[in-house]
C-alpha cells in the first residue's frame, strides 16, 4: 500500500475516523475491562472481544428500542 499524502482529502476523511475509533476502544478498555484481559491464549482474548463488542451494541439497540437514546452512551447505565 502506498503511504497517503497528509494534506489530501483521503486523508482528512480517514483522520476525522480516528476520533470515533478512539472513543470505541477507550470505552472497551474502561468500562468492560479490556485493559487487563484475564484469559489467555489469542483465541479467547478474540472470544473476549467479541462478546465485549456484541454488549456494547446490546446496549445501544435495547436503549434506542426503548426510546432512550441518551442511555446508549455508557453500558454503566445497564449494570445492576
Amino acid at each position: 500500500m502506498l503511504p497517503i499524502q497528509r494534506n489530501s482529502k483521503f486523508w482528512s476523511q480517514l483522520y476525522s475516523k480516528r476520533g470515533a475509533v478512539e472513543r470505541v476502544i477507550s470505552r472497551l478498555k474502561e468500562e468492560l475491562n479490556l485493559k487487563a484481559v484475564r484469559v489467555r491464549g489469542i483465541d479467547k482474548v478474540k472470544v473476549h472481544v467479541a462478546l465485549s463488542l456484541i454488549a456494547v451494541l446490546s446496549v445501544a439497540w435495547a436503549s434506542f428500542k426503548t426510546e432512550n437514546g441518551h442511555l446508549s452512551r455508557s453500558i454503566n447505565s445497564y449494570r445492576f
